[in-house]
């Protein structure tokens, strides 16, 4: 594995083209260079480095205090160090102090890229180890989000089942669409006589009780939705942008839904965000449809039950019993 980003502490030109051009470039590999200690310390503290490699003598500080200040400060960054002198003990002590690699000049570039490897190796699996706690956090989050969501399904079929009244059903379900979406608000709107949209449940949405909250089919991103029969789902990443819903009405991202009954289109699910600008999804999408088919059951079953008791005949008294 290649590609990560090596810093080069050498006051040799040649060293630095040999190590540079030759070893580390064609192997992948990013480079940074500097030629003395202090350098070496604030890149090796401030940069995105993955490892140094560092000259045992350099101008303004040698290698051995290098590594010292670097562990002192708290970094972790892999060293090696590089001699051409081989001064009694120095391995000993860049060992004690944390060091990766120890290597006497001259080297083959073998021999680097064996010692840059093994500097790198436990970097590499903590990196990895850390990316699989990552997938495993995010799944672990999208399995719960899931099971929530089932759950939320689940009420709402109950709620149909135990043949509660229909109002109770659509409040229930304008409440389960912000929570499954994550959406400010939602509102379920059903088509009145006059063809225009009514409010019927809403959750989160601001209404005034002496200002009816209606949508003109004809003027509005709901009356798309009416007139095709398909569902809308916009976002905007724009703080400045947003989408009209209605007159004075704005929002920045929202999913319609329509709702059928017999195939013919008698309103709208919505969910939107006012002030998010956390977009919607196709997955949202779908789970407003199932909510959408949910408010068709209810209403499919409240008109049966509708016609059910003007159909049935009226009950007559039972006769006196003879004296």
């Amino acid at each position: 594995m290649a590609g990560e980003t090596v810093l080069l502490a050498d006051n040799s030109p040649e060293s630095v083209r040999f190590v540079r051009d030759t070893i580390l470039q064609p192997n992948g590999y990013r480079v940074l260079s500097v030629d003395n200690g202090p350098d070496a310390l604030q890149q090796a503290l401030s940069a995105q480095a993955d490892l140094l490699i560092c000259r045992l003598k350099l101008p303004g500080m040698d290698g051995l205090t290098l590594l010292k200040n670097l562990r002192n400060a708290g970094s972790n960054l892999p060293v090696i160090l590089t001699t051409v002198q081989n001064p009694p003990h120095a391995a000993v002590r860049a060992f004690e102090l944390g060091a990766s690699g120890y290597l006497v000049r001259p080297f083959s570039a073998r021999q680097m890229l064996q010692a840059v490897d093994r500097a790198l190796t436990e970097p590499r699996l903590r990196q990895s180890l850390e990316q699989v706690v990552k997938n495993l956090r995010r799944a672990t989050e999208r399995m719960e989000a899931h099971t929530t969501e089932l759950y939320i399904l689940h009420t709402v079929g109950q709620a149909i089942a135990a043949s509660l009244e229909p109002e109770y059903v659509f409040e229930y379900i304008a409440e389960a669409a912000a929570h499954v979406t994550g959406a400010e608000e939602s509102a379920l709107m059903l088509l009145d006589e006059a063809g225009d949209l009514y409010l019927c449940a809403a959750y989160g949405l601001s209404t005034s009780p002496t200002t009816p909250f209606q949508v003109k089919v004809n003027d509005s991103i709901a009356g798309q939705v009416v007139k095709t029969g398909e569902p809308i789902i916009i976002s905007t990443q724009d703080v400045h942008e947003a989408f009209k819903v209605k007159t004075s009405y704005f929002v920045k991202s929202l999913i319609n839904v329509p709702l059928k009954v017999n195939r013919q289109t008698i309103g709208v699910l919505a969910v939107n965000n006012k002030t998010s600008l956390r977009p919607f999804t196709d997955h949202h999408l779908n789970l407003l449809a199932t909510l959408a088919d949910y408010t068709a059951i209810t209403i499919q079953k409240a008109m049966a039950q509708a016609a059910a008791s003007r159909t049935s005949p009226e009950q007559t008294p039972p006769a006196p019993r003879p004296a």
